[in-house]
Protein backbone atom coordinates (compact mmCIF):
# COMPACT_ATOMS: atom_id res chain seq x y z
CA UNK A 1 0.00 0.00 0.00
CA UNK A 2 1.26 3.28 -0.85
CA UNK A 3 -0.51 7.15 0.26
CA UNK A 4 -0.57 9.82 -2.27
CA UNK A 5 -1.37 13.57 -1.35
CA UNK A 6 -3.54 15.66 -3.63
CA UNK A 7 -4.45 19.69 -3.65
CA UNK A 8 -8.44 19.84 -1.82
CA UNK A 9 -9.86 19.92 -5.61
CA UNK A 10 -7.66 15.91 -6.32
CA UNK A 11 -5.33 17.28 -8.61
CA UNK A 12 -1.82 16.97 -8.20
CA UNK A 13 1.09 19.20 -10.57
CA UNK A 14 -2.50 20.23 -13.11
CA UNK A 15 -3.40 16.62 -13.58
CA UNK A 16 -6.74 15.96 -11.93
CA UNK A 17 -7.77 12.25 -10.29
CA UNK A 18 -10.59 10.57 -9.26
CA UNK A 19 -10.80 8.35 -6.45
CA UNK A 20 -11.72 4.78 -7.72
CA UNK A 21 -10.01 5.57 -11.20
CA UNK A 22 -6.63 3.95 -12.42
CA UNK A 23 -4.32 6.39 -14.65
CA UNK A 24 -1.44 5.56 -16.63
CA UNK A 25 1.73 6.95 -18.48
CA UNK A 26 4.13 6.20 -20.51
CA UNK A 27 7.37 6.58 -18.91
CA UNK A 28 8.35 6.87 -14.86
CA UNK A 29 11.05 9.04 -13.78
CA UNK A 30 11.28 10.09 -10.60
CA UNK A 31 10.18 13.84 -9.70
CA UNK A 32 9.76 14.43 -13.62
CA UNK A 33 7.57 11.63 -15.23
CA UNK A 34 4.60 9.42 -13.71
CA UNK A 35 2.66 8.93 -10.65
CA UNK A 36 4.25 9.46 -7.32
CA UNK A 37 3.02 7.97 -3.93
CA UNK A 38 4.98 7.27 -0.66
CA UNK A 39 5.05 4.15 1.54
CA UNK A 40 5.99 5.97 4.90
CA UNK A 41 2.17 8.16 5.47
CA UNK A 42 4.06 11.37 6.48
CA UNK A 43 6.21 11.11 4.37
CA UNK A 44 3.47 12.91 1.78
CA UNK A 45 4.04 15.62 4.55
CA UNK A 46 7.12 16.32 2.71
CA UNK A 47 5.00 17.55 -0.60
CA UNK A 48 1.79 18.16 0.66
CA UNK A 49 1.13 20.66 3.28
CA UNK A 50 -1.70 18.57 5.72
CA UNK A 51 -4.03 21.92 6.31
CA UNK A 52 -4.08 22.63 2.69
CA UNK A 53 -4.60 18.88 0.80
CA UNK A 54 -6.46 15.33 1.29
CA UNK A 55 -4.71 12.06 1.11
CA UNK A 56 -5.61 8.55 -0.21
CA UNK A 57 -4.08 4.82 -0.18
CA UNK A 58 -3.18 4.37 -3.66
CA UNK A 59 -1.40 1.32 -5.68
CA UNK A 60 1.16 1.44 -7.59
CA UNK A 61 2.83 -0.74 -10.41
CA UNK A 62 4.76 -3.44 -9.74
CA UNK A 63 7.77 -0.92 -11.71
CA UNK A 64 7.76 1.54 -8.71
CA UNK A 65 11.11 2.59 -7.77
CA UNK A 66 12.41 5.57 -5.71
CA UNK A 67 15.85 7.67 -5.43
CA UNK A 68 16.55 6.50 -1.68
CA UNK A 69 16.04 9.80 -0.54
CA UNK A 70 12.49 8.70 1.61
CA UNK A 71 9.79 6.48 0.55
CA UNK A 72 8.30 7.76 -2.69
CA UNK A 73 7.89 5.93 -5.44
CA UNK A 74 7.39 6.34 -9.04
CA UNK A 75 5.39 4.49 -11.47
CA UNK A 76 3.84 4.41 -14.41
CA UNK A 77 0.39 3.53 -13.17
CA UNK A 78 -2.11 4.17 -9.98
CA UNK A 79 -4.90 3.10 -8.95
CA UNK A 80 -6.70 6.19 -6.53
CA UNK A 81 -8.33 4.38 -3.27
CA UNK A 82 -10.17 5.57 -0.12
CA UNK A 83 -9.74 8.88 1.47
CA UNK A 84 -7.62 9.44 4.85
CA UNK A 85 -8.12 11.70 7.30
CA UNK A 86 -4.79 12.44 9.95
CA UNK A 87 -6.11 9.95 12.20
CA UNK A 88 -6.06 7.45 9.24
CA UNK A 89 -2.59 8.58 8.49
CA UNK A 90 -1.64 8.36 11.88
CA UNK A 91 -2.61 4.34 12.57
CA UNK A 92 -1.45 3.89 9.12
CA UNK A 93 2.46 5.30 10.29
CA UNK A 94 2.38 3.17 13.30
CA UNK A 95 1.25 0.36 11.49
CA UNK A 96 4.19 0.30 9.06
CA UNK A 97 6.62 1.80 11.62
CA UNK A 98 5.87 -1.61 13.48
CA UNK A 99 6.09 -3.76 10.45
CA UNK A 100 9.66 -2.54 9.91
CA UNK A 101 10.58 -2.91 13.67
CA UNK A 102 12.48 -5.77 15.50
CA UNK A 103 10.35 -7.33 18.29
CA UNK A 104 12.27 -7.59 21.41
CA UNK A 105 15.06 -5.14 20.84
CA UNK A 106 16.48 -3.10 23.62
CA UNK A 107 17.79 -0.28 22.16
CA UNK A 108 19.20 1.31 18.99
CA UNK A 109 17.37 1.96 15.38
CA UNK A 110 14.14 0.08 14.26
CA UNK A 111 13.32 -1.28 18.06
CA UNK A 112 9.95 -2.38 18.70
CA UNK A 113 9.45 -1.82 22.51
CA UNK A 114 6.51 -2.46 25.02
CA UNK A 115 6.05 -1.69 28.58
CA UNK A 116 3.59 -1.53 31.19
CA UNK A 117 2.49 1.24 33.86
CA UNK A 118 5.02 4.19 34.33
CA UNK A 119 7.40 2.47 31.87
CA UNK A 120 10.99 4.43 30.59
CA UNK A 121 11.53 3.16 27.16
CA UNK A 122 13.87 4.82 24.70
CA UNK A 123 14.78 3.74 21.02
CA UNK A 124 16.54 5.23 18.11
CA UNK A 125 14.91 5.89 14.48
CA UNK A 126 12.40 4.10 13.19
CA UNK A 127 11.37 2.61 16.91
CA UNK A 128 7.97 1.35 17.89
CA UNK A 129 7.21 2.30 21.59
CA UNK A 130 4.53 0.89 23.77
CA UNK A 131 3.69 2.08 27.66
CA UNK A 132 0.86 1.91 29.83
CA UNK A 133 -0.12 4.57 32.51
CA UNK A 134 2.55 7.12 33.33
CA UNK A 135 4.97 5.72 31.10
CA UNK A 136 8.17 7.95 29.75
CA UNK A 137 8.72 7.11 25.50
CA UNK A 138 11.36 8.64 23.46
CA UNK A 139 12.52 7.78 20.21
CA UNK A 140 14.15 9.16 17.23
CA UNK A 141 13.33 10.25 13.52
CA UNK A 142 10.13 8.60 12.27
CA UNK A 143 9.17 6.79 15.52
CA UNK A 144 5.61 5.22 16.54
CA UNK A 145 4.87 5.88 20.28
CA UNK A 146 1.69 4.89 21.97
CA UNK A 147 1.39 5.64 25.78
CA UNK A 148 -1.38 5.53 28.33
CA UNK A 149 -3.05 8.30 30.53
CA UNK A 150 -0.33 11.02 31.65
CA UNK A 151 2.02 9.76 29.62
CA UNK A 152 5.08 11.95 28.24
CA UNK A 153 5.25 11.55 24.10
CA UNK A 154 8.73 12.81 22.80
CA UNK A 155 9.61 11.97 19.15
CA UNK A 156 11.99 13.07 16.22
CA UNK A 157 11.37 14.51 12.69
CA UNK A 158 7.56 12.28 11.47
CA UNK A 159 6.91 10.81 14.53
CA UNK A 160 3.91 9.64 15.45
CA UNK A 161 2.51 10.20 19.18
CA UNK A 162 -0.63 8.67 20.36
CA UNK A 163 -1.82 8.99 24.05
CA UNK A 164 -4.51 9.03 26.57
CA UNK A 165 -5.66 11.66 28.68
CA UNK A 166 -3.17 14.11 29.98
CA UNK A 167 -0.35 13.04 28.14
CA UNK A 168 2.47 15.44 27.34
CA UNK A 169 3.43 15.63 23.65
CA UNK A 170 6.58 16.75 21.40
CA UNK A 171 7.88 15.86 18.35
CA UNK A 172 10.06 17.02 15.65
CA UNK A 173 8.70 18.65 12.67
CA UNK A 174 6.04 17.10 10.44
CA UNK A 175 5.27 15.16 13.40
CA UNK A 176 1.48 14.24 14.63
CA UNK A 177 0.02 13.98 18.01
CA UNK A 178 -3.22 11.59 18.66
CA UNK A 179 -5.03 12.37 21.43
CA UNK A 180 -7.61 9.87 22.65
CA UNK A 181 -10.91 10.65 23.85
CA UNK A 182 -12.74 8.73 26.04
CA UNK A 183 -16.38 7.83 27.22
CA UNK A 184 -16.94 4.87 29.87
CA UNK A 185 -14.54 3.01 29.35
CA UNK A 186 -14.38 3.29 25.35
CA UNK A 187 -12.75 5.95 23.29
CA UNK A 188 -14.74 7.91 21.58
CA UNK A 189 -12.64 9.92 19.03
CA UNK A 190 -9.42 10.77 18.17
CA UNK A 191 -7.74 14.68 18.00
CA UNK A 192 -4.81 15.24 16.05
CA UNK A 193 -2.42 17.95 15.64
CA UNK A 194 0.45 18.04 12.65
CA UNK A 195 3.95 19.71 14.05
CA UNK A 196 4.02 22.11 11.09
CA UNK A 197 6.27 25.04 13.24
CA UNK A 198 3.25 27.57 12.96
CA UNK A 199 0.14 26.42 15.33
CA UNK A 200 2.39 23.84 16.52
CA UNK A 201 6.08 23.88 16.87
CA UNK A 202 8.87 21.31 16.65
CA UNK A 203 10.63 20.50 19.68
CA UNK A 204 7.78 22.03 22.45
CA UNK A 205 6.18 20.12 25.01
CA UNK A 206 2.18 20.43 24.12
CA UNK A 207 -0.40 19.33 26.53
CA UNK A 208 -4.11 18.31 24.93
CA UNK A 209 -7.24 20.39 27.21
CA UNK A 210 -10.25 18.63 26.01
CA UNK A 211 -10.55 20.91 23.08
CA UNK A 212 -7.27 22.10 21.52
CA UNK A 213 -3.26 21.26 22.03
CA UNK A 214 -1.92 24.24 23.95
CA UNK A 215 2.03 24.21 25.62
CA UNK A 216 2.94 22.42 28.54
CA UNK A 217 3.33 24.45 31.43
CA UNK A 218 4.64 21.86 33.32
Amino acid sequence: MYYKGFNKDMTCKGFQYEEGKEYHEEEAIVCKKGFHACEYPLDCFNYYNPAESVFHEVELGEDAYGDGNDTKKCSKSIKVGARLDIAGIVKAAINYTRENCVDGKSAGNRSALSGGDRSALSGGDWSALSGGYQSALSGGYRSALSGGNRSALSGGYQSVLRGGEKCKYRGGMWSVFAAEIWNNGRIISIKTAVVDGESIKPDTWYQFDGKEFIKSNE
